[in-house]
């Protein structure tokens, strides 16, 4: 029997990332920190289902109310993260949960829930879509781990040092500022549009500031060409976002980066690197995640319309005409873009 659950906000809650971290899956996507984050930078309401004793849950459900007239209201769990699946231990009731979580649906006019990951749902709806999610465990030398890697991978990283390529690793609101100038390159080559830097300055102000994240950064003759934003949580790291000036690939920055990071991290006693989860069809970030050694694995997730009640599937399709329209769109405009957009998308 599943205990009766009650609607949370991890905000007025100063002991909730220590009640994350006694589920095995607790990740700084479920963390204070990070609710924190979306709530502010896009206005989403948390409202976290926690069931059974709140001082010590048997299931914590991270849910976030997303109110759009583009995309009707929703509930999310949760926006923009990568994998935050339901937290729950052996002693609940998975069919009842689901329940109770689309009742709370229904009775807040959502349309659909959404939820990004988790075992939870497996046995009551279909996937909507998948992704595959690539770890490294650090608990081996540093010797061991560089010999583990690809051999492109170990050159690539000697061709870097030797070009000269310096690594930096930074918490201040400058480091942010820098990769946002990076980022709205990346995502302009990639076609599409950047997140609002009020975005990234509410992650600087809320993560990495307070020490729970870190900007780790690539230079070469002077200048900033490669980074990543970095989600420090219990003994993992989630390497979140990446970006890179589009004329500096030459020179191998992202290779350096990413093993100096490794390096570091391991130094600081974390025990794992989660890279994020990487789109079935980008096999290009496929392969440069798998030289890491790192294990693969491949997570769903599942998206249910209330109103039908039925389960939706995400078919992927073809976005080449809007991809050409962002790549050749005014810096200043595709800003525009992302600053509105961003927060309907959720």
């Amino acid at each position: 029997m599943t205990p009766d659950y009650e609607i949370c906000n991890p905000l007025k809650d100063p002991d909730w990332d220590a009640k994350v971290r006694a589920f095995p899956e607790g990740s700084g996507f479920h963390s204070l920190q990070w609710t924190r984050v979306l709530q502010d930078s896009y206005g989403y309401i948390p409202c976290y289902l926690v069931f059974g004793d709140r001082d010590a849950p048997a299931a914590i459900i991270p849910m976030m109310e997303i109110r759009s007239f583009l995309t009707g209201i929703r509930g999310v769990s949760l926006p923009f993260s990568d994998n935050c699946p339901p937290l729950l231990n052996g002693s609940v009731d998975r069919k009842k949960v689901v329940d109770a979580i689309f009742s709370y649906g229904r009775s807040a006019g959502w349309k659909e829930v959404e939820f990004r990951g988790g075992d939870l749902l497996v046995d009551t709806l279909s996937p909507s879509t998948w992704y595959y999610r690539h770890r490294l465990s650090l608990q081996h030398d540093s010797d061991s781990l560089f010999a583990t890697l690809r051999h492109s991978t170990r050159n690539n990283v000697r061709k870097a040092q030797k070009s000269g390529v310096v690594i930096t690793k930074g918490r201040e609101s400058e480091d942010m500022e820098k990769f946002y100038k990076l980022n709205v390159q990346t995502r302009k080559k990639h076609g599409l549009p950047p997140q609002p830097l009020s975005f990234f300055r509410k992650f600087h102000e809320h993560i990495i500031a307070p020490g729970q994240g870190s900007i780790v950064t690539a230079h070469y003759n002077g200048q900033c060409i490669s980074g990543v934003i970095c989600m420090e949580f219990g003994d993992t790291v989630i390497l979140k976002y990446a970006a890179a000036a589009v004329d500096s690939l030459g020179v191998r920055p992202n290779n350096l980066l990413i093993w100096e990071l490794i390096q570091r991290y391991r130094d600081e006693k974390f025990q794992t690197i989660d890279f994020g989860r990487t789109d079935p069809q980008n096999e290009g970030l496929r392969r440069f995640k798998n030289s890491w050694n790192v294990e693969e694995t491949v997570f769903s997730y599942f998206k249910f319309d209330l109103e039908k009640n039925t389960s939706v599937a995400q078919h992927l399709y073809s976005t080449d005409i809007a991809s050409a329209v962002f790549r050749i769109m005014p810096g200043p405009l595709l800003r525009l873009v992302g600053k509105v957009l961003y927060r309907h998308i959720g």
